[in-house]
């Protein structure tokens, strides 16, 4: 597992306009919540959760789709699954993780935050299961332009129907 991490970790990052467009993603959400919000709000967590699972979603969303016969060529020698996924995991948490200590440091530098760290923890755990989203995605996906048009199409009912940006108010008859 460790040389699939270490390889996978070397592609993500020989691309080096890839790498750095995944590194300002955060601060730029991040600058902007800082220009809509002065002061921390309900909306401005709901907008760093937003951030937070797209991001983890967006970076994993084309992992393994755009691998596949890559990975169909390495099963026959012996590549298991757990380890593949796993070494994506790692890397794509890695970037994760920087991009919401980003976010989160620009945040409480500029709008406030009580709590840095727990933030971070919450916010990576949101990204982390984002990233899970984006492989689910990516492994049911049998090209990676259809991949990212199905994110959207995932995220955007769980962002409307959390209660945030309107409240839901269950129909009666009547």
């Amino acid at each position: 597992m460790y040389w699939l991490t270490q390889r996978y970790f070397r592609i993500k990052t020989n691309d080096r306009i890839n790498t750095l467009i995944l590194i300002f993603q955060s601060p730029i959400v991040a600058f902007l919540l800082a220009i809509l919000f002065e002061k921390l709000t309900l909306q401005t967590l709901f907008m760093m959760l937003i951030a937070s699972v797209w991001l983890g979603t967006s970076n994993a969303a084309r992992e393994i789709v755009s691998e596949t016969p890559i990975y169909r060529r390495e099963r026959m020698f012996n590549l298991r699954l757990i380890p593949y996924i796993v070494s994506k995991l790692l890397v794509i948490n890695l970037f994760s993780l920087f991009q919401v200590l980003l976010m989160v440091g620009i945040i409480q530098l500029t709008v406030g935050l009580s709590d840095y760290w727990a933030h971070v923890a919450l916010l990576f755990l949101i990204s982390f299961t984002g990233t899970l989203l984006g492989l689910f995605l990516s492994s049911i996906a049998d090209n990676a332009d259809k991949v990212m048009s199905m994110v959207p199409l995932v995220l955007l009912p769980q962002i409307m129907l959390a209660g945030v940006i309107q409240r839901i108010n269950p129909r009666t008859n009547g």
